[in-house]
């Protein structure tokens, strides 16, 4: 049985590859090594089948099949295995299918990111936030786009000649990003643009503000959470009420030390109390 931990690593080392393969298709080199091409694809999305029928039966073990079909992990894990089976077929179809569901692929190292889940967990919290940030931005796209379409229509049919049209240029202007190829003309256009563009800063950092602060507090919950639990397993503290220990379990924070650096000395006060979390510690008595 191969650990855990090189298990993990042999399967985002062959999403990654297989990705990449599957993205370099088109390209000189890859119509060039096409057939190795393939064939490496059929090895490294021949991994991820057997992890999803590894997984299969892991799910038959614990009676969870259908809860592991239906879940996010279920999902893609199942995507992962659809380009192995077209990678034996050869036809325009099966080829689009195989690049779009193998590009789906790279979602498989979701499963073993920590961070991306603290990002799942922000967004699903701060969604009402996210989505009233979304429906102001829309708003005021939609508020520019009318406003320009009436004051360069005539003017500027190319680039105006409708509100969806006029969209194109709102959504630049607001963003930044600014790529010139439509732009009013007209001294009352350009000062719309001129105030679309300083709007638009505060409006796109909206959903950054929101998505900031729910890093902030989701990261602030986990810790406090992690210091609850190492401080409710003390033995001297197994008595204590919950109160008491959140109590206690504000006041931890995290400390790294490095190889053989000194923590505590012979004689220090003993007014700290460490939790080793990661590594270990030794003690040395002074002769």
């Amino acid at each position: 049985m191969i650990n855990k931990t090189y298990r993990k690593y042999i399967i985002i080392g062959s999403t990654i590859m297989a990705t990449l393969l599957i993205a370099s298709e088109d390209t000189d080199v890859g119509r060039i090594w096409h057939s190795y091409s393939i064939f490496a694809q059929q090895i490294f999305f021949g991994i991820l089948t057997l992890d999803f029928i590894f997984r299969i039966k892991k799910s038959i073990k614990k009676n969870k099949l259908n809860f592991y079909f239906k879940s996010f992990s279920g999902i893609i894990d199942f995507i992962a295995v659809v380009p192995f089976i077209l990678t034996f077929f050869n036809s325009e179809l099966s080829n689009n299918i195989k690049t779009i569901f193998g590009i789906l692929s790279f979602l498989k190292i979701a499963r073993f990111s920590d961070a991306l889940g603290i990002f799942k967990n922000v967004v699903i919290n701060e969604r009402k936030l996210l989505l009233a940030s979304l429906y102001l931005m829309v708003l005021l796209t939609f508020f520019l786009s009318t406003i320009l379409y009436f004051i360069e229509r005539d003017i500027n049919p190319d680039g105006f000649s409708s509100i969806i049209a006029s969209m194109w240029w709102s959504t630049i202007t607001l963003a930044s990003v600014g790529y010139g190829d439509v732009v009013p003309i007209s001294v009352l256009g350009k000062l719309m643009g001129v105030i679309a563009s300083i709007v638009g800063l505060g409006m796109f950092a909206l959903p950054a503000g929101v998505l900031i602060n729910g890093f902030a507090q989701e990261l602030a919950r986990i810790k406090y959470v992690a210091s609850w639990n190492l401080v409710a397993k003390v033995p001297i503290f197994e008595d204590l009420d919950k109160g008491t220990i959140s109590n206690i379990a504000r006041l931890l924070f995290f400390k790294r030390f490095g190889e053989d650096k000194m923590i505590i000395k012979e004689g220090d006060i003993g007014d700290s109390m460490y939790f080793i979390l990661d590594g270990k510690s030794e003690s040395y008595k002074s002769k």
